[in-house]
């Protein structure tokens, strides 16, 4: 079974300086949106930050919409921490800090059980920008995700505990979370 439209489908972004363009464009203009996506960036108000995540998988459901959740928060977090360099170099240094990994895990795993609450299909998007870049400079282009580290089981995370320093075993140890805390998000 699957949760996506069998047709091209378009998307939009639901951030809160768009309002409820959307919205206006489907009725004025018909406009069919398959997908809401919204980005999920580093707050300091976790409990405001889960609120509008519900309020937005809500709007999705009156729209008919598809949520994606878009989580991306290496970039933030590097830098909150005092990383400095490009995005990608930022990017690298912070899944090298165990942490960090530890905070953005203990993060994903709030995030997922949010979703968890939407009885409807919802996706989670993770990093979109830097899967990428740990494959590109992370590897030192080899793109054997094995060869770029990431301190996954370092990190002190009970459920991180079975899954390699590496961004392969960062990847096993967001599915694992979403299996444990999500199984129903794609």
């Amino acid at each position: 079974e699957t949760v996506l439209p069998q047709n091209f489908a378009f998307g939009v972004s639901c951030f809160s300086a768009g309002g409820e363009w959307p919205e206006r464009m489907k009725q004025q203009h018909g406009v069919p949106w398959d997908f809401y996506y919204v980005y999920a960036v580093l707050v300091d108000d976790i409990k405001a930050r889960n609120e509008h995540l519900m309020n937005f998988l809500r709007r999705s459901e009156k729209a008919n919409a598809i949520p994606i959740v878009s989580y991306y928060q290496f970039l933030d977090r590097g830098r909150r921490k005092g990383l400095k360099g490009s995005e990608i170099e930022i990017v690298v240094q912070a899944i090298k800090d165990k942490d960090l990994i530890r905070e953005y895990l203990t993060d994903v795993k709030e995030v997922l059980r949010v979703l968890a609450k939407f009885d409807r299909p919802v996706i989670f998007h993770s990093e979109p920008d830097s899967w990428a870049f740990m494959e590109w400079r992370g590897t030192n282009d080899t793109h054997d995700a094995k060869q770029c580290p990431a301190m996954v089981k370092s990190c002190g995370l009970p459920e991180a505990a079975n899954f390699d320093d590496h961004a392969a075993g960062l990847a096993q140890a967001i599915l694992h979370l979403r299996d444990l805390y999500a199984p129903c998000v794609y």
